[in-house]
């Protein structure tokens, strides 16, 4: 089911050490507390810029809502956009990443991946619920684009 980006999905792609300085620079006098949640709705308009020019013509979920097969991707993609308001060199990792989900998303446009269509199942989505990206968990494993379908 499409559903929005959120903070909690770039906690989740984040690493522990990731975490322990953004809540550094959470407590900082010039953080803005809405910079996760903004970050999440422009990384979506960015993932849905590319699924739209997709020669396959997938049928869009409602505004700000990703395939889930996409949720990962733009989660790193995003975390590098919230990392780089922390005055700290971003690890090569976590570039790479993001890396990986540039590619992913141009193969998508592209129409060398598929993505999951929206559905009537669908219609009536849970509204994303919005998570404090501090708030501790234990994370997930992500695919990667080499086990997403249409990928080499």
């Amino acid at each position: 089911m499409w559903r929005e980006l959120t903070e909690r999905d770039i906690r989740d792609a984040l690493s522990d050490r990731e975490v322990e300085s953004y809540a550094r620079a959470a407590a900082g006098p010039e953080w803005d507390p809405e910079a996760a949640a903004r970050i999440c709705g422009k990384t979506a308009d960015t993932v849905r810029g590319y699924i739209a020019t997709s020669p396959r013509r997938v049928a869009m979920g409602p505004d700000r809502t990703l395939p889930p097969s996409l949720i990962g991707p733009a989660a790193d993609h995003a975390a590098v956009t919230l990392l780089r308001r922390i005055p700290k060199e971003i690890r090569k990792e976590r570039l790479d990443a993001r890396a990986e989900a540039l590619d992913l998303f141009k193969a998508v446009a592209k129409g060398e991946v598929a993505v999951e269509d929206w559905s009537a199942a669908d219609a009536a989505p849970v509204p994303a619920r919005r998570v404090s990206a501090l708030a501790p968990g234990s994370g997930r494993q992500r695919a990667g684009a080499a086990q997403l379908e249409g990928t080499p």
